[in-house]
């Protein structure tokens, strides 16, 4: 179960390019560094050797990539010593990082719990309670939520090494979120009762306040993690006073009980051995033996005096133990001696989700018989029965349901178990949800019902039930819902004779639009039934223009058979774009060529003024803007253009291009890739490339020539995007570069639109 106190945020950003679409050769998220930093990144050991044999001097293994990565500390939290080793050997500052607050190499590598890292940069003077953005290495090994780099990591060796070495564990967290918190607090949040007990043992104070102000005591009790509440009040009594703990490995009474030697504890306990002993996490013999399924020890051990409902420092208690392991007969016995069958950990579980997770049904129906709680929600907000129907267990959904589980909660994502069962295609489960009550009607956060998800599924036995129920359920939603899952069979289902075939749906679509983006077998069913051909949705495309735009393999054939039906080849939606302009961006041959066949107009533009012909020469598709030419498709370069915000022109670049040559060497060099032909005895384009170098992230553009002092003069402007950026996602590449037709005998040059273009 996932802890109730982690969580994470994770925010990616990206920008696209647009010459053509994903074609530029350098990525600016981010370039690669330089080379003795990218050597680490991939932890090549001979890589870093040979660069640092070779020529790195000191400021270039401290220097700062471009993320503001530091050599030393990336190796430090990848766990590689011998990097590390390495680094320093040469010269790498053990604490950089520190003297400007940023986080050092033993901060990164204590929060990874990288233990001979750690020991390492210690040995050569790193400081200990450095802080770094608010965290010391002590701080951000007892706390938790740090993305894993490396191997696997020790943080329970790395704290006691960092306190052997002089950690202050009175520290508090100033990181971001100023949480105040400090080692301990960060102990009893995680159920952590070992931890806590070290920390206290080396001074920790319970007065100090987060910034809600809460004590670790407080907190502890707010939690109900009444162990752990347990050792601090004691410690605030008297810091000498026993906790009666035991190292697990080496007493007697819990080695016989891994042992499974029930003669053993009887004899120990005769001889005085406490039954209710913890070890430093907290766990009792109790606990020991129902984890390990150890059936006579627990009778005796209870027999004994044993607490049967003692909770550890995670506030596990012997019956989840028993429950997360699926022992029945423990169970039961636990049960009968009074275990409190609705006790929750620190993770919000109790016993009857776990055995509900290990679809263990006689476990459950004994935990059920003892009371268990059917209501409670654990993570994402689902019952036991809403897990049960997940995991497809129909005999324990059975036994919840009998117990009165509600058959219409919801999880955070309002999904029901019908809902959950529909999906799955569990049709016996979907019969016995209805017969519980379960509502047909309810909708998910996403409009989701048990009927959409039933048809998106494919399971007809399933959508039949649901339909044939009584529930006045949305035909034209359903049919949508079946047309785009692609299911004739389900459409032809939920078809009645009276249907109009052409009614309209979101945004003026059709059933035929949208079959026309999948399969071509409903295509020609919906035809057969009297769909029009030629109808537009709202933003005036028709069923062909959602051929032409659809992935599905077989949207050529859906194509033809609509061409053949009379759909118009040459109409066009409210952008001016034709079917087989829509192809050409697409930069799909097979279409290309089907439309010309078909009669399609090559002079046909759209609103932008471009034709077919024009879009197969920006998109870079020379092999369609020749198939057009040999059809009969004139030149056209009108507004023929190329944006974006991704290039490999590192300087800046501000000309009106006019000679092949350069051309061709301009779009090698910005975009690793051919030139598009342009006719330079009739046009010129015109460049702005901004150079990596820009301050903002800009928008660029051009206005038309105008006649200047007898020369022709293009204005651009850039508008200063929302969003500025820096770091990896650095400014500059944009471009912009536009075709212009030639005045004879008149230089064509650009400039800037003054100081007030560059607006915020």
């Amino acid at each position: 179960m996932t802890s109730k106190w982690f969580a994470g945020i994770v925010i990616v950003l990206l920008l696209a390019g647009l010459w053509p679409a994903g074609s530029s050769s350098e990525s600016r998220l981010p370039p690669p560094d330089y080379p003795l930093l990218e050597a680490v990144k991939k932890n090549d050991v001979d890589a870093v050797r040979a660069i640092l044999g070779a020529s790195a001097s000191h400021s270039e293994i401290n220097r700062r990539g471009m993320t503001g990565d530091l050599p030393l500390v990336r190796s430090a939290r990848n766990g590689n010593l011998e990097i590390v080793r390495l680094l320093i050997e040469r010269g790498a500052t053990v604490d950089i990082g520190k003297e400007s607050g940023e986080r050092t190499p033993l901060l990164e590598a204590a929060g990874q719990g990288h233990v001979d890292v750690v020991k390492f940069l210690l040995s050569k003077g790193a400081d200990v309670n450095a802080r770094g953005k608010g965290l010391t290495p002590l701080l951000l090994a007892c706390a938790w939520g740090q993305l894993p780099a490396g191997p696997p990591g020790d943080k329970t060796t790395t704290i006691q090494i960092l306190l052997e070495n002089g950690a202050e564990v009175n520290v508090q967290d100033e990181s971001w979120l100023k949480t105040g918190r400090t080692p301990l607090m960060y102990a009893v949040m995680q159920g952590n009762a070992a931890l806590v007990q070290t920390l206290l043992g080396k001074g920790a104070r319970l007065d100090l306040k987060n910034k809600d102000g809460d004590t670790a005591l407080s907190l502890a009790k707010k939690d109900g993690l009444e162990y752990i509440a347990q050792l601090l009040e004691k410690h605030a009594g008297s810091a000498n006073e026993s906790t009666g703990q035991a190292d697990p490995d080496k007493h007697p009474l819990f080695i016989a009980i891994r042992q499974d030697r029930p003669d053993k504890v009887k004899a120990l306990i005769s001889k005085g051995a406490d039954v209710n002993l913890r070890t430093p996490p907290g766990s009792t013999p109790l606990m020991y033996a129902a984890d390990g399924n150890k059936l006579a020890i627990i009778r005796t051990l209870l027999r004994s005096g044993a607490d049967v409902n003692a909770k550890n420092g995670a506030n596990n208690t012997a019956l989840i133990f028993a429950s997360v392991k699926g022992h029945l007969g423990v169970a039961k016995d636990l049960l009968r001696r009074k275990a409190d069958v609705n006790v929750k950990n620190i993770g919000g579980a109790d016993a009857l989700i776990y055995a509900v997770m290990n679809k263990k049904a006689k476990a459950v129906e004994a935990l059920l018989a003892h009371g268990a709680n059917v209501t409670d929600t654990y993570d994402e907000g689902k019952t036991a029965l809403l897990r049960a129907v997940n995991d497809g267990s129909n005999d324990i959904a059975g036994l919840l349901i009998v117990c009165k589980a509600d058959v219409n909660a919801a999880d955070n994502n309002e999904m029901t178990a019908l809902m959950i069962a529909s999906e799955k295609g569990n049709a016996a489960l979907v019969e016995m949800l209805l017969k519980a009550g379960a509502d047909i009607s309810k909708k998910s956060k996403y409009g989701d019902t048990a009927l959409s998800k039933a048809i998106q599924g494919h399971h007809i036995p399933i959508v039949k039930k649901l339909i044939k129920s009584g529930w006045k359920y949305d035909r034209r939603n359903a049919l949508s819902s079946a047309v785009i899952a692609g299911d004739p069979a389900i459409v032809k289902l939920l078809l009645a004779k009276d249907t109009d075939v052409n009614a309209r749906s979101f945004a003026g679509g059709t059933l035929l639009m949208l079959a026309a983006e999948g399969d071509s077998s409903l295509v020609k069913f919906l035809v057969a039934r009297g769909a029009d051909v030629n109808l537009k949705d709202d933003a005036g495309t028709t069923a062909l223009m959602k051929a032409v735009a659809s992935y599905h393999k077989t949207n050529t054939a859906a194509m033809k058979y609509l061409i053949d039906r009379g759909a118009d080849v040459n109409d066009s939606n409210n952008k001016g774009e034709t079917a087989l302009i829509l192809a050409v961006k697409k930069g799909n041959p097979e279409m290309v060529r089907m439309l010309v066949e078909k009669g399609s107009a090559f002079a046909l533009k759209d609103k932008a003024g471009k034709s077919a012909w024009t879009y197969a020469v920006e998109g870079a598709h020379p092999e369609i803007a020749g198939l057009l030419e040999k059809a009969g498709a004139s030149r056209d370069y009108s507004g023929m253009e190329w944006k974006g915000n991704v290039s490999s022109q590192k300087e800046p670049f501000i000309k009106v291009v006019d000679t092949r040559k350069e051309w061709s060497e301009l779009c090698r060099r910005a975009f690793d890739k051919p030139a598009p032909d342009i006719d330079f005895e009739k046009y010129v384009v015109a460049c702005v490339f901004l150079g990596y170098s820009a301050d903002w992230l800009y928008s660029i553009s051009m206005g038309k020539p105008v006649l200047r002092d007898n020369q022709l003069v293009v204005e651009y402007a850039l508008r200063e995007m929302i969003l500025r950026l820096s770091g990896p996602f650095k400014a500059g590449g944009q471009y912009h570069m536009q075709v212009l037709e030639k005045v004879k005998d008149v230089k064509m040059v650009l400039e800037e639109a003054g100081p007030a273009s560059r607006r915020r």
